[in-house]
């Protein structure tokens, strides 16, 4: 799997905390206010957010949202955050607020 990203340019304001780790993976998402969760590809995370992509451009900024997905032979992983940054291509950005601890494990295999 590849290593951590670093932020391209940190003089434009680069606010991450930790490393991303680039995934691609497929997750559930449920926006708060949203009729029914959708699946996105959770593009990378870190220890304190990830960065999903959605099929259209649904996330509003502060929008509370949660995650969920299971790898195979494992419990499901769990999180709940805030929608920090959005773009018109459907990316948006969540600060992790609450994490179970399937998906606390899931990001420990990546910062070992």
């Amino acid at each position: 799997m590849p290593g951590p990203q670093t932020p391209h340019n940190p003089a434009e304001g680069e606010r991450r905390r930790s490393s991303r780790f680039p995934l691609g993976l497929p997750v559930r998402v449920h926006l708060a206010g949203a009729a029914a969760p959708m699946t996105v590809e959770l593009m990378d995370l870190s220890a304190h957010g990830g960065r999903l992509r959605a099929p259209t451009q649904t996330a509003r900024l502060d929008q509370s949202a949660a995650i969920a997905f299971v790898l195979p032979g494992q419990r499901p992983c769990l999180a709940k955050g805030r929608v920090v940054r959005i773009d018109a291509s459907g990316e948006f950005a969540l600060r992790l607020e609450k994490m179970n601890e399937a998906f606390l494990g899931f990001i420990g295999e990546f910062t070992r």
